[in-house]
């Protein structure tokens, strides 16, 4: 259990965490004080997060003064931990499940639906009893293409926003290549959904309130798909922890994203600078790490951003992760 702990414990990074990196990056050497009043911040709130941010490795505080760190093998080592607590969770979810198998009887806090519209009203049950907020996990319909209904916003979703619910969802890379299904996500988005996505997202998950799931599977021959509802209980702990893993690790999705297109992956050295990119080194340490001038590392950025579509370089980072180039 060390590391589901480890996950709970991490926390997330913010906009006001970059703003404060940024500030003392920028500055230099400054005093809490001082940084706080650059950002118009308590300081209280500045000392709050200057601890978070030193526990990351990411910046030190040294003789009342603190100073910007490194980022980048403190951001890796972030997400290395992050990874492995999702696929521990994922591990559990499958040794949980084969305790189900064995005492199953003895169990109150899982039920098995294996009927397609009773699936799709238990799902919709929890967006229609959320008050607070609903989390999912989305790879899109499930069963046979020749069953799948076409991708639509789901059902309760625009009577939760308007009852103030909050949305945060994590799609899956190949969800977004269908223009319907990243139109409906579009639809959701511009109501206020707080959507990412990530390239290995393994299942539908719905949770509201932290109080009920639904993980939908593939079903048999007579049902498209089934259910499995997971109330209070360890598992549906792990369940929790595995979406903010994967919420942690994805990639914001705006309003206005384009289809992904399935365009050819690059070559070994645009994959190796889409990667430093990513990894916040500027142009002059790509270049250092690449053996070629700023100026070379320049003109790949701009041919990458051409080939995507991509209108900045956080646009094109966005874009690589969704085809999987990073």
């Amino acid at each position: 259990m060390g590391t589901l702990r480890g996950l709970g414990e991490t926390g997330t990074l913010t906009d006001d965490d970059d703003a404060l990196y940024r500030a003392c990056l920028e500055n230099g050497p400054l005093g809490t004080d001082d940084l706080a009043g650059h950002l118009q911040w308590d300081p209280a709130t500045v000392q709050q997060r200057l601890g978070r941010l030193a526990r990351w490795g990411l910046v030190r505080e040294s003789g009342g003064q603190v100073t910007a760190l490194p980022p980048r093998a403190p951001l890796h080592g972030l997400a290395a931990q992050l990874e492995a607590a999702a696929l521990e969770a994922r591990q559990r979810a499958n040794g949980w499940g084969q305790w189900w198998q064995q005492y199953g009887e003895q169990a109150s806090f899982l039920e098995v639906i294996e009927d397609d519209d009773a699936a799709s009203a238990a799902e919709g049950g929890v967006v229609e009893a959320a008050r607070h907020e609903v989390l999912g996990l989305q790879i899109g319909p499930l069963g046979p293409a020749a069953k799948r209904p076409q991708p639509r916003v789901a059902d309760g979703f625009f009577a939760a926003v308007d009852r103030g619910v909050r949305f945060r969802v994590v799609y899956g890379v190949s969800l977004l290549r269908d223009p319907l299904a990243l139109s409906a996500v579009q639809r959701c988005i511009a109501l206020g959904e707080e959507a990412r996505v990530f390239p290995d997202v393994p299942l539908n998950l719905t949770i509201g309130d932290g109080r009920v799931g639904v993980v939908t599977v593939p079903g048999d021959p007579q049902n498209r798909r089934n259910a499995v509802v997971v109330h209070p209980s360890g598992l549906l702990d792990a369940l929790v922890s595995l979406f903010d893993s994967f919420w942690r690790m994805g990639v914001p999705v705006s309003a206005d994203e384009e289809p992904v297109a399935d365009r050819r992956p690059p070559d070994r050295d645009s994959r190796q600078l889409l990667a430093y990119l990513s990894a916040g080194l500027t142009d002059e340490s790509i270049a250092r790490e690449l053996g070629v001038s700023e100026r070379t590392v320049g003109r790949r950025i701009s041919r990458l951003q051409e080939l995507l579509g991509a209108h900045s370089r956080f646009q094109l980072g966005s874009q690589a992760v969704r085809r999987g180039w990073i």
